[in-house]
């Protein structure tokens, strides 16, 4: 899927400047990178660890070209996301794709959980509240 991503995106900023230069020269003259892949990738924690909660911001204020997070924690996610075990206990089967130059999140994505036992047990953890719990005795 990334790679997909990786390929979509290379080939908008390539339109982009084939079609729209007049339209970048009137932006003060914007020049537009096509990005290479693969896009960097940074694991969350490690980032998270070395640049404080707002990583996401900071690096894409860095960075002038776009990259990914991966290796997502289980708690910063919420109860639908799938969780990578037996391999990556604790780890998420997501990514978020961030634009360089302060502009942030461009897209966020990963595999959804589908066991409905997985399901339940994340939204306990999470503190929220199951059908289970609403049932009248």
């Amino acid at each position: 899927m990334m790679s997909l991503v990786e390929d979509l995106m290379v080939e908008l900023v390539s339109k982009v400047k084939e079609k729209h230069a007049d339209d970048l020269r009137k932006l003060g003259g914007r020049k537009l990178e096509v990005p290479r892949k693969p896009f960097r990738r940074y694991q969350y924690l490690e980032a998270e660890k070395e640049y404080g909660k707002d990583f996401e911001a900071v690096l894409s204020r860095k960075e002038k070209d776009m990259f990914w997070i991966i290796d997502i924690p289980l708690q910063a996610r919420e109860f639908y996301d799938r969780e990578d075990p037996p391999s990556r206990p604790g780890i998420l089967v997501d990514m978020d794709l961030i634009y360089p130059e302060g502009f942030q999140e461009a897209l966020s994505g990963g595999e959804r959980e589908y066991q409905l036992d997985r399901i339940l047990e994340r939204i306990k953890k999470k503190g929220g509240q199951t059908e289970e719990q609403f049932k009248c005795t």
